[in-house]
């Protein structure tokens, strides 16, 4: 409504926007209207309808619109005619009156064939006579652990090897494993150990904190007592570190929520998809994460963002396990104790399985119910019945459950009304049941008191200290990865002042070389000038004399011929001095050269130590 629209009314007119007049008209022609197709239509009744318009939670904007009301529900006659085949857009209406939609009508639609499923299969198994065993419900209530394998080169055969290399293998892991767990009190201990036909190691280990640490490969060695190894960790991990993320959209991939989640929780390790969670448009995604701390703080939360949209988190817990019979595929017994046949059957196709390689291929069919799919599969019937009647069993007696286990109850193997989905011992919960009570937030003197027991305290206590060493624990890893850090740096540091030092020593014997060189070339040629060059100059002077002296029979050139003589014998001498001098110059050079030569040796051996 634009101003100039409100400003050209009336006062009148005003006072029936104000009163809101037209809106009661609107409503009591609505009323009057509803009335009238309640009139026509009497044998109308509230049912769940299934449009092929739009899917479930449609992104049309348009189509949002046009229908402001979303009840649930939509007003269907039972008279309406069958539509056609090459008719599937159109839509079924009524007179005049507004239409609901069911925004979960396949969820419901799931749940009530899930409920008539569940009749008949009660039906069906009430003529059943199984007998579950307390092995049995044992069995299924376990959690049972994968094995990790070590593939050894060379192949291992012998069992004191064997456990030499166990050994080796925990002490090699201890303190780390003692630093990232620093209240785990527990002997660091293999439960079950053996060599596969292969030759490679396979251990059991039942203990959640060294079973989590070691699913990284990062923290085996490379070689152990002279036999390389390649871990190969189970593919998931316990219930105690995974979590579920509940009806998330196909349009949000598990790499979006990898990318997601990697943000702030750094210890995460895998997502995948749960089967059988799968829906037109949502799904279930388990999450597991290797840091106890990231999994509950994830769970406290409840809700996570993803997309920019709020999804619900729960805890997994697992499905109570089938003890099913490698002999004969039965359910209820192992091979050791199996009478139903004196053979391995293959569960693929029912025959006598002698060789494993002609029964890889083989047609498959069941030997129990004849249908098309293997003898252990969750589909056929037998199994089926065993499972219903062990959760059943489970149900009446879950005191025989130990007290850390919670069971989920798959919900085609619930009771119509029942809508309970775990199975769990109640002595464990009835004191924390007993304390569950709803009060007035805003009234704090309806908040009940925390009884503070010496155990309580003592508890906390405890944990606060765990908390604390972990703490310190931390803090003094971080100072020694620093330490090293700062070492390593001077290190290099004074690495590279050593190698200055080094060139600069092969600079100066370099130096000392070129002059050593200088010199005795200089040497050399002094000789060469003076001394080789004035005795020869004498003794041409000396025989020029003698001839002048043959010539002219006079006795005055005799003190000349004397005179050169003596200068003759001078530079001899003078000659053999300077050599013998330069020799032993020559010698102390030498010295001196191999001590400076021992003296850089020593210097250099002490920096690089």
């Amino acid at each position: 409504m634009s101003y100039e629209f409100y400003h050209n009314m009336t006062s009148v007119q005003k006072d029936q926007l104000c009163n809101g007049d037209e809106f009661q008209e609107t409503i009591g022609q609505l009323g009057t209207n509803e009335n009238m197709n309640n009139n026509n239509t009497t044998n109308s009744s509230l049912k769940r309808h299934a449009t092929s318009e739009r899917p479930r939670y449609s992104d049309d904007e348009d189509a949002s619109n046009n229908n402001n009301y979303t009840t649930g529900w939509t007003t269907v006659p039972n008279n309406k005619q069958k539509k056609k085949s090459n008719d599937k857009d159109e839509r079924v209406a009524t007179n005049n009156s507004r239409t609901f939609t069911n925004s979960i009508h396949h969820r419901e639609k799931q749940r009530t064939t899930i409920a008539n499923d569940n009749n008949q299969n009660q039906h069906r198994i009430n003529y059943n006579n199984i007998k579950i065993s307390n092995y049995e419900l044992s069995y299924a209530a376990e959690y049972h652990y994968s094995p990790f394998k070590l593939e050894c080169e060379p192949k291992l055969n012998d069992k004191k090897e064997g456990a030499k290399l166990v050994n080796e293998l925990l002490n090699y892991i201890r303190n780390d494993f003692k630093r990232e767990n620093p209240s785990f009190s527990k002997p660091i201990l293999v439960d079950l150990w053996w060599f596969d036909l292969e030759g490679n190691l396979q251990m059991i280990i039942k203990s959640t904190e060294l079973y989590v640490y070691l699913c990284k490969k990062e923290r085996y060695p490379s070689e152990l007592n002279n036999i390389k190894i390649n871990p190969i960790p189970p593919a998931h991990l316990p219930p105690q570190h995974t979590i579920i993320l509940k009806w998330i959209k196909h349009s949000i991939s598990d790499q979006d929520i990898k990318e997601e989640l990697n943000i702030n929780y750094k210890s995460l390790r895998s997502i995948t998809t749960m089967n059988g969670t799968r829906n037109d448009r949502t799904r279930h995604v388990k999450v597991e994460l290797l840091d106890k701390k990231d999994y509950e703080l994830l769970l406290n939360n409840r809700k996570i963002n993803l997309m920019g949209q709020l999804y619900e988190i729960d805890e997994f817990l697992p499905a109570p396990k089938i003890l099913i019979c490698g002999r004969c595929n039965q359910p209820g017994h192992i091979k050791k104790t199996c009478t139903n046949s004196t053979f391995d059957i293959c569960r693929r196709c029912g025959g006598e399985r002698t060789n494993a390689e002609e029964h890889k291929e083989c047609h498959i069919k069941c030997h129990h119910c004849g249908a098309d799919h293997i003898s252990t599969d969750y589909k056929c019937p037998t199994l089926d019945d065993y499972r219903r009647q062990l959760i059943h069993e489970l149900k009446k007696h879950p005191e025989k459950l130990p007290h850390h286990i919670q069971l989920f109850i798959p919900s085609e193997y619930r009771n119509q009304n029942d809508k309970i989905k775990i199975i769990q011992n109640k002595t464990t919960h009835q004191n924390y049941q007993q304390q569950q009570q709803y009060y007035n937030k805003n009234d704090q003197n309806q908040w009940p008191l925390l009884t503070q027991s010496p155990t309580t305290r003592t508890i906390e206590i405890n944990q606060s200290l765990n908390e604390t060493i972990k703490a310190l624990s931390d803090e003094l890893h971080q100072l020694k990865c620093r330490y090293k850090e700062d070492q390593q740096q001077i290190k290099e540091k004074y690495k590279e002042h050593i190698n200055s030092i080094n060139q600069t020593c092969m600079i100066i014997q370099q130096q000392q070389q070129t002059q050593q060189q200088i010199i005795t070339t200089m040497t050399n040629s002094i000789k060469q000038m003076i001394f080789i060059t004035g005795m020869k100059t004498t003794s041409a002077v000396s025989n020029v004399i003698n001839k002048m002296k043959m010539k002219t029979n006079c006795n005055d050139y005799d003190e000349d011929i004397q005179q050169l003589a003596r200068q003759t014998e001078f530079i001899k001498e003078m000659d053999s001095s300077f050599s013998i001098h330069i020799n032993s110059l020559e010698q102390l050079a030498d010295k001196q050269n191999e001590a400076l030569n021992k003296a850089l040796d020593n210097l250099l051996n002490d920096l690089n130590v």
